[in-house]
């Protein structure tokens, strides 16, 4: 039986930020509202950083957009929350450089409770796997990010993060977070992949990074 990949880190140039000035631009940045699902189930807390086209409030939770993220619509190209590229430049710059066809909208997520083992939603484009692009943006050394082959959650298999930017996959495994006692911050985006500049990436990205790819 061939084996899948499950995690590979991405060849995009990448800084892990200072990590107290990302948690003070996130506690200033973040949605102001929390009528959304991942806050109301006690997982994350937002900060848009960055959309197709312009919203209404950067500090708003804006319905539309998550609910038809993986959607054609208005497409302006990747629009960086103001400000955020003077802070986080390579940040910035890696959101740019993801393969996508239609980026709609990227956010950080800080994590509050305990992630259990899950899949996010399906891609009716079903793109190749690897294809959840995740940017880890806290301290790596602290990780709480793990894969499993079920939903029970009994195996727990960690990725070696080397590199902020990595693609893992959501359709052969489970994956979830364990509760954390200090800041865990990651960034992670939604849209349209283009399938083509993707698989090169997953190509180009392979070959640097070989020995730390995760398969099942």
């Amino acid at each position: 039986m061939n084996k899948k990949l499950i995690y590979l880190p991405i060849d995009i140039d990448v800084e892990w930020p200072d990590e107290a000035v990302l948690i003070d631009w996130f506690h200033k940045h973040k949605l102001k509202d929390t009528n959304y699902w991942e806050y109301e189930s006690n997982r994350h807390t937002w900060a848009m950083t960055s959309t197709c086209k312009e919203p209404k409030d950067w500090h708003r939770y804006d319905k539309d957009i998550w609910n038809n993220r993986r959607e054609e619509g208005e497409n302006h190209g990747v629009i960086i929350h103001p400000g955020l590229r003077d802070i986080f430049p390579s940040l910035a710059n890696c959101l740019e450089q993801l393969p996508f066809k239609q980026l709609t909208v990227s956010g950080m997520l800080y994590q509050m409770g305990e992630i259990p083992p899950h899949r996010d939603a399906h891609d009716t484009r079903n793109p190749t796997e690897p294809r959840r692009y995740t940017i880890y943006l806290t301290n790596p050394k602290h990780n709480t990010f793990y894969f499993s082959r079920d939903e029970s959650g009994s195996e727990k298999i960690y990725p070696n993060l080397i590199t902020p930017c990595f693609a893992f996959n959501n359709t052969d495994v489970y994956h979830g977070a364990e509760a954390t006692n200090r800041p865990k911050i990651i960034l992670t985006m939604a849209g349209i992949l283009d399938n083509t500049a993707h698989e090169q990436l997953l190509e180009k990205s392979l070959k640097k990074y070989k020995d730390y790819a995760l398969y099942v």
